[in-house]
This record gives C-alpha cells, sequence and structure tokens, in this order.
C-alpha cells in the first residue's frame, strides 16, 4: 500500500492542520485498501504537490480488517485525537 493522498480502495476521512500549520494530518479510510494515519509537510521541498506528497509520514501501523481510522481533531491542549471505528 502507499502513504500518498491518492491510494487505490480507500479515501481521505479526516483532515487536520496542526497549530503551527506546517503539517496536515489525514486518515486514510475505506473497506479495501490504505487504512492509516498519515503526516504530511506542508512546507516540504518547493512546496508542490508532489514535495508534500513525498513527504508522508505514516504515523501508524495500517488497521487490521474492519477497523478504520475516522475524524481528527485538535483538543484545547493543542494535541490532535483521532477516533477508530469498526
Amino acid at each position: 500500500t502507499s502513504n500518498t493522498l491518492g491510494a487505490i480502495g480507500s479515501f481521505s476521512y479526516g483532515l487536520e492542520i496542526s497549530g503551527n500549520g506546517r503539517y496536515l494530518y489525514n486518515t486514510r479510510s475505506g473497506e479495501s485498501g490504505d487504512r492509516t494515519l498519515n503526516q504530511y509537510d506542508l512546507q516540504a521541498g518547493t512546496g508542490t504537490n508532489a514535495d508534500i506528497n513525498n513527504s508522508a509520514i505514516r504515523l501508524s501501523p495500517a488497521a487490521p480488517d474492519g477497523v478504520r481510522y475516522g475524524q481528527l481533531q485538535m483538543g484545547p491542549d493543542g494535541k490532535i485525537y483521532h477516533t477508530l471505528h469498526n
């Protein structure tokens, strides 16, 4: 599977931007394909879509079958929280 925003068989579900505006956090969900939590550096390279996409870091293991990463929400403590559902 791939860390990219366009992985086949899954879709972007949750999105949140870090408090400093530098990082985009993205959950991938779907019946098949990538089901992960990823981080993208919005200031990577020259800021092109390709540079940002290539900056992807998987922050979680792939979710097991039947489990999906859901919404992302920044809490009052500045941390970003996510849900899991199955």
